[in-house]
Protein backbone atom coordinates (compact mmCIF):
# COMPACT_ATOMS: atom_id res chain seq x y z
CA UNK A 1 0.00 0.00 0.00
CA UNK A 2 2.73 2.51 1.11
CA UNK A 3 4.59 1.61 -2.41
CA UNK A 4 1.52 2.50 -4.66
CA UNK A 5 0.47 5.40 -2.20
CA UNK A 6 4.20 7.05 -2.92
CA UNK A 7 3.78 6.82 -6.86
CA UNK A 8 1.00 9.37 -6.50
CA UNK A 9 1.05 13.09 -6.36
CA UNK A 10 -2.86 13.55 -5.36
CA UNK A 11 -2.99 15.17 -1.84
CA UNK A 12 -6.61 14.98 -1.38
CA UNK A 13 -8.28 12.77 1.36
CA UNK A 14 -10.97 11.33 -0.47
CA UNK A 15 -8.78 9.96 -3.55
CA UNK A 16 -5.28 10.85 -2.74
CA UNK A 17 -2.78 9.27 -0.45
CA UNK A 18 -3.42 11.97 2.92
CA UNK A 19 -6.59 9.55 3.09
CA UNK A 20 -4.34 6.37 3.49
CA UNK A 21 -1.83 8.33 5.27
CA UNK A 22 -4.19 9.03 7.40
CA UNK A 23 -5.52 5.59 7.97
CA UNK A 24 -1.74 4.31 8.87
CA UNK A 25 -1.27 7.64 11.14
CA UNK A 26 -4.52 5.80 12.89
CA UNK A 27 -3.20 2.31 12.80
CA UNK A 28 -0.25 2.93 14.13
CA UNK A 29 -0.95 5.25 17.11
CA UNK A 30 -3.28 3.03 18.31
CA UNK A 31 -0.79 -0.01 18.14
CA UNK A 32 -2.60 -1.90 15.05
CA UNK A 33 0.23 -2.52 13.35
CA UNK A 34 4.03 -1.41 14.28
CA UNK A 35 6.63 0.82 12.81
CA UNK A 36 8.05 4.39 12.86
CA UNK A 37 5.20 6.73 11.49
CA UNK A 38 8.07 9.20 10.96
CA UNK A 39 9.41 6.72 8.73
CA UNK A 40 6.60 5.43 6.84
CA UNK A 41 5.26 8.83 6.03
CA UNK A 42 8.11 11.40 5.94
CA UNK A 43 7.92 11.40 2.27
CA UNK A 44 3.61 12.18 2.40
CA UNK A 45 4.61 15.00 5.01
CA UNK A 46 7.90 16.60 2.68
CA UNK A 47 5.49 16.24 -0.33
CA UNK A 48 2.95 18.07 1.18
CA UNK A 49 4.97 20.92 2.77
CA UNK A 50 6.58 21.18 -0.81
CA UNK A 51 3.63 22.25 -2.02
CA UNK A 52 2.61 24.31 0.70
CA UNK A 53 5.70 26.53 0.10
CA UNK A 54 5.00 26.61 -3.86
CA UNK A 55 3.35 30.29 -4.42
CA UNK A 56 2.15 29.10 -7.94
CA UNK A 57 -0.29 26.49 -6.36
CA UNK A 58 -3.24 27.77 -5.46
CA UNK A 59 -5.83 25.66 -3.12
CA UNK A 60 -9.38 26.07 -2.53
CA UNK A 61 -11.18 26.13 1.23
CA UNK A 62 -12.19 21.55 0.42
CA UNK A 63 -12.20 19.39 3.42
CA UNK A 64 -11.43 16.94 1.09
CA UNK A 65 -8.56 18.31 -1.35
CA UNK A 66 -8.26 22.20 0.02
CA UNK A 67 -6.75 23.64 2.90
CA UNK A 68 -9.80 22.14 5.36
CA UNK A 69 -8.21 18.85 3.95
CA UNK A 70 -4.66 19.86 5.15
CA UNK A 71 -5.27 21.24 8.57
CA UNK A 72 -7.28 17.71 9.00
CA UNK A 73 -4.37 15.80 8.46
CA UNK A 74 -1.80 18.05 10.14
CA UNK A 75 -3.86 18.13 13.20
CA UNK A 76 -4.06 14.71 13.21
CA UNK A 77 -1.00 13.71 12.20
CA UNK A 78 0.91 16.34 14.95
CA UNK A 79 -1.42 14.76 17.47
CA UNK A 80 -0.40 11.42 17.02
CA UNK A 81 3.14 12.27 16.84
CA UNK A 82 5.43 11.04 19.71
CA UNK A 83 8.52 13.12 19.30
CA UNK A 84 7.11 16.74 18.85
CA UNK A 85 10.88 17.78 18.09
CA UNK A 86 11.64 15.06 15.11
CA UNK A 87 12.57 16.73 11.94
CA UNK A 88 9.26 15.11 10.45
CA UNK A 89 7.12 17.25 13.57
CA UNK A 90 9.02 20.12 13.32
CA UNK A 91 7.81 19.90 9.28
CA UNK A 92 4.04 19.68 9.86
CA UNK A 93 4.10 21.94 12.58
CA UNK A 94 5.44 24.70 9.45
CA UNK A 95 2.91 22.91 7.32
CA UNK A 96 0.29 23.88 9.99
CA UNK A 97 0.90 27.40 10.51
CA UNK A 98 1.49 27.90 6.46
CA UNK A 99 -2.46 26.34 5.96
CA UNK A 100 -3.41 28.76 8.64
CA UNK A 101 -2.32 31.91 7.47
CA UNK A 102 -3.60 30.84 3.95
CA UNK A 103 -6.79 30.07 5.32
CA UNK A 104 -6.52 33.59 7.42
CA UNK A 105 -5.71 34.78 4.06
CA UNK A 106 -9.01 33.27 2.03
CA UNK A 107 -11.60 31.75 3.81
CA UNK A 108 -14.04 34.83 5.13
CA UNK A 109 -15.29 36.27 1.97
CA UNK A 110 -16.56 32.10 1.42
CA UNK A 111 -18.54 32.35 4.44
CA UNK A 112 -21.11 33.61 2.89
CA UNK A 113 -22.34 30.29 1.39
CA UNK A 114 -23.09 29.08 4.74
CA UNK A 115 -26.82 30.27 3.47
CA UNK A 116 -26.77 28.17 0.37
CA UNK A 117 -26.72 24.91 1.73
CA UNK A 118 -28.55 22.84 -0.71
CA UNK A 119 -27.93 19.26 0.94
CA UNK A 120 -26.99 18.05 3.82
CA UNK A 121 -23.68 15.70 5.20
CA UNK A 122 -21.26 15.28 7.12
CA UNK A 123 -18.19 16.01 4.13
CA UNK A 124 -19.12 19.99 5.41
CA UNK A 125 -16.31 22.50 4.77
CA UNK A 126 -17.16 24.62 7.34
CA UNK A 127 -17.85 22.67 10.65
CA UNK A 128 -14.81 20.79 9.95
CA UNK A 129 -12.37 23.89 9.86
CA UNK A 130 -14.16 25.24 12.78
CA UNK A 131 -13.83 21.76 14.67
CA UNK A 132 -10.10 20.83 13.50
CA UNK A 133 -9.22 25.17 14.44
CA UNK A 134 -10.45 24.12 18.09
CA UNK A 135 -8.46 20.98 18.04
CA UNK A 136 -5.53 22.71 16.34
CA UNK A 137 -5.44 24.90 19.43
CA UNK A 138 -5.57 22.34 22.12
CA UNK A 139 -2.20 21.01 20.13
CA UNK A 140 -0.29 24.38 21.15
CA UNK A 141 1.05 24.98 17.98
CA UNK A 142 -0.05 28.43 16.47
CA UNK A 143 -2.70 29.06 19.01
CA UNK A 144 -2.46 32.74 19.39
CA UNK A 145 -2.89 33.31 15.81
CA UNK A 146 -5.77 30.80 15.42
CA UNK A 147 -7.38 32.87 18.43
CA UNK A 148 -6.86 36.14 16.22
CA UNK A 149 -8.22 34.84 12.52
CA UNK A 150 -11.14 32.77 14.70
CA UNK A 151 -11.81 36.30 16.95
CA UNK A 152 -11.48 38.15 12.92
CA UNK A 153 -14.13 35.94 11.79
CA UNK A 154 -16.82 35.84 14.47
CA UNK A 155 -18.64 38.81 12.52
CA UNK A 156 -18.62 37.42 10.11
CA UNK A 157 -19.65 33.76 10.53
CA UNK A 158 -22.30 34.95 12.97
CA UNK A 159 -23.94 36.69 10.02
CA UNK A 160 -25.56 33.87 8.10
CA UNK A 161 -27.50 30.80 9.23
CA UNK A 162 -27.92 27.44 6.93
CA UNK A 163 -31.01 27.10 5.82
CA UNK A 164 -31.06 23.28 6.97
CA UNK A 165 -31.77 22.41 10.85
CA UNK A 166 -29.08 19.59 10.21
CA UNK A 167 -26.84 22.27 9.18
CA UNK A 168 -27.34 24.46 11.92
CA UNK A 169 -26.63 22.03 14.57
CA UNK A 170 -23.97 20.77 12.76
CA UNK A 171 -22.84 24.54 12.28
CA UNK A 172 -23.68 25.20 15.93
CA UNK A 173 -21.92 22.16 17.74
CA UNK A 174 -18.06 22.27 15.51
CA UNK A 175 -18.37 26.38 17.00
CA UNK A 176 -19.17 25.76 20.33
CA UNK A 177 -16.28 23.07 20.41
CA UNK A 178 -13.89 26.12 19.06
CA UNK A 179 -15.40 28.21 21.49
CA UNK A 180 -14.12 25.94 24.16
CA UNK A 181 -10.65 27.52 23.27
CA UNK A 182 -11.43 31.27 22.05
CA UNK A 183 -14.57 31.87 24.23
CA UNK A 184 -16.12 34.71 22.18
CA UNK A 185 -19.15 36.20 23.76
CA UNK A 186 -20.53 36.80 19.95
CA UNK A 187 -20.05 33.22 19.10
CA UNK A 188 -21.74 31.94 22.25
CA UNK A 189 -24.41 34.21 21.57
CA UNK A 190 -24.96 32.68 17.98
CA UNK A 191 -24.19 29.25 19.06
CA UNK A 192 -27.80 30.04 21.16
CA UNK A 193 -29.09 31.49 18.63
CA UNK A 194 -28.53 28.34 16.09
CA UNK A 195 -29.78 25.69 18.93
CA UNK A 196 -33.29 27.96 19.72
CA UNK A 197 -33.55 28.37 15.93
CA UNK A 198 -33.74 24.93 15.07
CA UNK A 199 -36.76 22.49 14.66
CA UNK A 200 -36.24 19.11 15.46
CA UNK A 201 -38.81 17.67 13.33
CA UNK A 202 -37.35 19.05 10.50
CA UNK A 203 -34.06 17.62 11.50
CA UNK A 204 -36.11 13.66 10.88
CA UNK A 205 -37.83 15.14 7.67
CA UNK A 206 -34.36 16.29 6.03
CA UNK A 207 -32.90 13.00 6.20
CA UNK A 208 -33.92 9.42 4.51
CA UNK A 209 -33.82 7.24 7.04
CA UNK A 210 -33.33 4.39 4.77
CA UNK A 211 -29.81 5.91 3.87
CA UNK A 212 -27.62 3.54 6.22
CA UNK A 213 -24.34 5.86 5.91
CA UNK A 214 -22.17 8.22 8.01
CA UNK A 215 -22.34 10.84 5.33
CA UNK A 216 -25.59 11.86 4.70
CA UNK A 217 -27.68 9.04 6.30
CA UNK A 218 -29.42 8.09 9.91
CA UNK A 219 -25.82 7.33 11.31
CA UNK A 220 -25.14 10.92 10.49
CA UNK A 221 -28.12 12.38 12.80
CA UNK A 222 -27.17 9.74 15.80
CA UNK A 223 -23.62 11.33 15.52
CA UNK A 224 -25.14 15.32 15.66
CA UNK A 225 -27.58 14.47 18.32
CA UNK A 226 -24.89 12.73 20.63
CA UNK A 227 -22.37 15.45 20.20
CA UNK A 228 -24.76 18.01 20.84
CA UNK A 229 -26.06 15.99 24.10
CA UNK A 230 -22.32 15.96 25.23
Amino acid sequence: TIEEMNSSTDLSIDKGILGVALVINFLIYNRYIDGDVDEVLGDVDALLYKNLKNEDIHYGLSCTSGLVCFLVYLVERIGCTKNRKSLCANMNEESLRTVINKLGQTAMPQFVNLTKDVYTSIINDYPILFLYLGKAIKLGVYSDTIYSIAKTWTKSVTSYLPYHSINRLYLAISLSYLNQSIKNELLEKYVKLLLFSLDMDDIYKEVDEKIMNINEGAFFIDILLWASKN
